[in-house]
């Protein structure tokens, strides 16, 4: 709003709690506001005297900012009970519109996302994607790897805080007016990527806990093979909590009966020890392409998992 400095747009910084915009619109409001923020008493402002006071609340300075140009959220906040959790332009009605509980799944998404800078090979996005992970304790976070069309260029967006099970291109990218989810120009999907959802301490195997912690969980994988049927040449990838990237591609004929074996059930046979972490494993490997892409403790070697001989040995049978 300074008019002797006269930027059109800055940014704040909230870390985990998103990325705010700021755009001058040089409206009479704005100017006349600017006005009475920079008078002075003495040496102090005396605006921001009175503000510090509490002589008026914030979502009433918030207001006069909407009221005097143009506020956005850039990036969403990612951390647990973020008080930006939507991406989009504020509005008078600010306070109502970022209750979680009056929206849906389905808002309507406003912005572009931010991405990372242009990477020329997946672990390049990665390794940027691992840097700024946040805090795995806050929950999942979820993004969109994108590849340009003709060239070997790689761009991730920004973590979106929230479910993977309910997380689509829709919950990133805005639409056009035919509902149509819109990319930048020349890119096209590659692949998702999300954090591991965190393990209540009463839901861990007795045995291979550490692997288990650090792998697909039986729900994300269920999820992420359903996309992978659908649309084949896309990639999955997970960072885990000791920092591994993990990618999936290349669904085999094995991920159809993985998919209807990766039940509720499942999950408990697991925590159970009815069927171990390597087992579940196993069987992954077996239906495509899992490799380590970025290393860890848990994962130090990069490169192909492959299947023990007992679960390639099973899967090579003739059915009966």
């Amino acid at each position: 709003m300074n008019v002797r400095r006269h930027y059109s747009r800055c940014y704040l910084s909230l870390g985990n709690d998103g990325l705010i915009s700021y755009a001058s619109t040089s409206s009479d409001f704005e100017l006349e506001l600017s006005k009475q923020i920079a008078k002075t008493s003495g040496r102090s402002q005396l605006f921001q005297k009175l503000y510090e006071r509490g002589a008026f609340q914030t979502n009433i300075w918030i207001l006069l900012a909407i009221g005097a140009g143009e506020l956005n959220i850039v990036i969403a906040g990612v951390a647990e009970k973020a008080k930006w959790s939507h991406r989009g332009a504020l509005k008078a009605s600010w306070i109502r519109d970022n209750d979680p509980e009056n929206r849906t799944k389905h808002s309507s998404v406003e912005l572009m996302p931010i991405f990372s800078p242009v990477f020329h090979d997946v672990a390049g996005v990665a390794s940027y994607w691992r840097i700024r992970q946040p805090n795995s304790s806050e929950g999942q976070t979820l993004g969109v790897i994108l590849k340009h069309k003709h060239r070997d260029e790689f761009i991730a967006t920004a973590a979106e805080s929230g479910e993977y099970v309910n997380f689509d291109l829709s919950v990133v990218f805005p639409k056009d007016q035919h509902g149509n989810v819109l990319l930048p120009e020349g890119f096209r999907v590659y692949g998702f990527y999300h954090s591991s959802k965190p393990s209540l301490p009463d839901h861990l195997p007795a045995a291979d806990t550490e692997l288990f912690k650090n792998f697909f969980s039986p729900a994300d994988m269920k999820v992420g093979l359903d996309r992978l049927v659908a649309a084949p040449q896309h990639h999955l990838f997970m960072i885990t909590p000791d920092e591994a990237v993990l990618s999936f591609s290349q669904p085999d004929i094995p991920v159809r009966s993985l998919i209807v074996e990766l039940t509720a059930d499942f999950e408990r046979k697991l925590v159970s020890g009815e069927i171990t972490t390597q087992m579940f494993i196993d069987k992954v490997a077996a239906a495509g392409n899992l490799s380590v892409l970025l290393p860890s403790k848990t994962w130090p070697d990069v490169g192909r998992i492959r299947p023990s001989a007992e679960t390639v040995a099973v899967i090579a049978e003739p059915a009966q």
